[in-house]
């Protein structure tokens, strides 16, 4: 069994890639399961976990939550809980079965990667790189493929998402927290593709939380910290694939179908 995840950004294709390979490699008769990880899930505990954090939230925007709180959100705690549950159910059910292939859609790293786009000056972050390197090994994670994409593209397919499912214009959405530090032109930009993305049915609505918005200038920063760390496998000590994302998706399919049997035969 070999246990292999798809990284990047939200947007950057992530779900339709690991969707499309999962086909090609059930006609080649292999074994497979796809798992999330990272996030929330949609547990009856990772809901309840969903919904303190929604309490917080709530309690952080009108400066009334406690330091505990704030604490609590520097740590990143609910989404480490989250995490450290999905692993181990994870690990539960490839100990109850068996398979070639295990997709996931993620990696623990995505907790720290977005904790240090988030604020590169989090104290906590080293606690939480060490935590989340613990978890890829429990997982016997082999190799990471990260769908390197321009922020622009993966915000533009936020964009429009959200858009689908609340029945608002991309320009309603791109508000000023969302795109602050860009200038006229960048937002105009990521206006007209997401417009473009729903002209031609290129996208599937999803529901996002507060949370979920990541805004522009954090997802710059994400798309930058994952080709940094993912090329230096003595940091990762995993071997990382960085696939040009914006490629047609059966080029993208291929290449990652390639390496996973150069992959089993080693």
């Amino acid at each position: 069994m070999i246990v292999m995840a798809l990284e990047g950004v939200g947007g950057s294709g992530k779900s339709t890639v690991i969707n499309d390979l999962k086909k090609h490699l059930l006609t080649q008769n292999f074994r497979v399961l796809t798992s999330k990880v990272g996030g929330f899930g949609d547990s009856p505990r990772e809901h309840r976990l969903k919904k303190i954090m929604a309490y917080r939230e709530g309690l952080l925007a009108l400066n009334a939550c406690t330091n505990k709180q704030r604490l609590d959100k520097m740590k990143d705690r609910l989404f480490r809980l989250a995490l450290r549950y999905q692993v181990k159910r994870l690990k539960t059910t490839l100990n109850e079965a068996s398979y070639d292939v295990v997709l996931l859609d993620r990696t623990p790293f995505m907790s720290w990667v977005y904790a240090t786009a988030r604020d590169p000056f989090n104290p906590f972050l080293g606690e939480i790189w060490e935590e989340v390197k613990q978890l890829c090994i429990t997982l016997n994670l082999k190799h990471i493929f990260l769908l390197d994409v321009d922020p622009i593209t993966a915000f533009a397919r936020l964009v429009a998402r959200v858009a689908m499912i609340e029945n608002r214009s991309p320009s309603e959405i791109c508000g000023d927290a969302l795109i602050e530090g860009t200038d006229a032109n960048t937002r105009q930009f990521i206006i007209s593709k997401a417009n473009d993305l729903l002209l031609k049915g290129l996208v599937q609505g999803k529901p996002y939380s507060g949370w979920d918005y990541v805004p522009f200038k954090v997802m710059v920063e994400e798309c930058r910290i994952y080709r940094e760390f993912l090329s230096k496998e003595e940091q990762t000590l995993i071997p990382a694939t960085i696939i040009n994302g914006e490629n047609q998706l059966s080029s993208v399919v291929s290449e990652i179908e390639r390496k996973i049997y150069l992959i089993r035969e080693e």
